[in-house]
């Protein structure tokens, strides 16, 4: 039985995922990257068609489990000022929020996006046209949000 101790675990499967409901349809992203900015201004990683949102609205932002990893819903951009109006997680605002599979958010009170941490044989997934996100190289120098080191 020690061989089966030293075997590798079975690797965890599921992927996090934004689906971004709009009026034109849904937009779905797999999130793998350290960091995501969210917003009106066309240089987001995830942007949001309406006026109501700001240019820079919100951030994904990764963080560590015991498990691997989740993400982290935070108001505002990456120099910790806030939205204009806001973020909601399951009806209720919040300046930062760490996401769970079905968390519902609400950017400025007007776009909609569900959050799912699922596995990639869920039926819901396999039928999402996922989009990939590029994501930009990190400097390692500079790993500072709302100037915490």
């Amino acid at each position: 039985m020690v061989r089966s101790r030293l075997q590798p675990e079975a690797t965890d499967d599921r992927i996090h995922v934004c689906v971004v409901l709009e009026p034109e349809g849904e937009r779905a992203y797999a999130l793998e990257a350290a960091m995501y900015s969210i917003g009106r201004d066309q240089t987001n990683s995830i942007v949001l068609n309406d006026d109501a949102v700001s240019r820079q609205h919100a951030i994904f932002m990764r963080v560590p489990t015991e498990k691997g990893f989740s993400y982290r819903l935070m108001d505002g951009n990456k120099m910790g000022e806030p939205s204009t109006n806001g973020v909601q997680v399951n009806g209720q605002r919040c300046v930062a929020h760490d996401l769970k599979d079905g968390d519902e958010l609400l950017f400025a009170g007007s776009v909609k996006a569900l959050y799912y941490h699922r596995s990639m044989q869920d039926s819901n997934i396999q039928k999402l046209s996922l989009k990939s996100i590029p994501s930009q190289p990190i400097d390692q120098e500079s790993t500072t949000y709302r100037g915490l080191d």
